[in-house]
């Protein structure tokens, strides 16, 4: 069979939200699923035309840590559509003299979600993802490495989007302005600024398909979830806030 080598990338990069999800799970047939968690806060699920193998043979490949053990071994490859072998352990990569081993995990290591959507709960919030909010997120990006954290902060009836360091009074930080007469009290959620970063990159990779976002609260737990997904639900994007950040 045949690999098409981009279209593997784009999927891994969908299907482990940016790397930020460190094990994998793709199924193949006439469509490509996977069902990922990663430190129970990154989640991203996948329903997505199988435009990798030139085959709807129904396969499994299981994966660890890709931004290593898989990216830049078929990164080397010049060609987008090149020769593949499956053995039980390895994927083997063929593109004239040039032959590259992947190896699978075992299928114990991988941590899948378990279902094809997240929990539904009751959500405060939604928008649909445009390239207004994109540009607003670029901004957030240039300054929030610095303190590792992204915030959704709800002030006044007020929703925010926020980067600071909220453990120091005195630090700076920069919020823009997302809606207006919300109703919920006074939140402030925070996110990994890496995660939050590899959400939108997922979403802006394909912002064509009519993304919605979503924004919940549990009071009883003191977090919260964000939730992308497209218009026809094939891609779908969460984080769960951490309590501790």
């Amino acid at each position: 069979m045949n690999i098409n080598i981009e279209n593997f990338k784009e999927v891994i990069i969908k299907a482990t939200l940016n790397f930020s999800i460190d094990t994998l799970q793709l199924r193949f047939s006439d469509r490509i699923k996977s069902d990922m968690i990663g430190n129970g806060t990154s989640i991203a699920i996948l329903n997505v035309e199988n435009n990798v193998l030139d085959t709807n043979e129904e396969l499994v490949f299981n994966f660890t840590d890709l931004s290593n053990n898989v990216i830049p071994f078929i990164a080397l490859f010049d060609n987008e559509d090149i020769e593949l072998s499956l053995t039980d352990l390895f994927m083997k990569f063929r593109d004239g003299s040039q032959i590259t081993k992947v190896g699978f995990a075992s299928e114990r290591a991988i941590k899948r979600l378990g279902t094809d959507d997240v929990k539904n709960v009751d959500w405060f919030f939604d928008m649909t993802i445009d390239k207004d909010l994109i540009d607003k997120f670029d901004k957030i990006k240039k300054i929030g490495s610095r303190f590792g954290k992204t915030y959704i902060v709800v002030k006044n009836n007020t929703l925010f989007i926020e980067t600071a360091d909220k453990t120091n009074r005195y630090s700076n930080g920069v919020k823009f302005k997302l809606a207006n007469d919300i109703e919920m009290e006074d939140i402030s959620l925070a996110y990994v600024y890496n995660d939050m970063v590899n959400f939108f990159h997922c979403i802006e990779m394909d912002l064509d398909k009519g993304f919605t976002l979503k924004v919940s609260y549990d009071d009883e737990q003191g977090l919260g979830c964000i939730y992308a997904f497209s218009e026809d639900e094939n891609e779908k994007y969460s984080l769960i806030s951490r309590e501790n950040l």
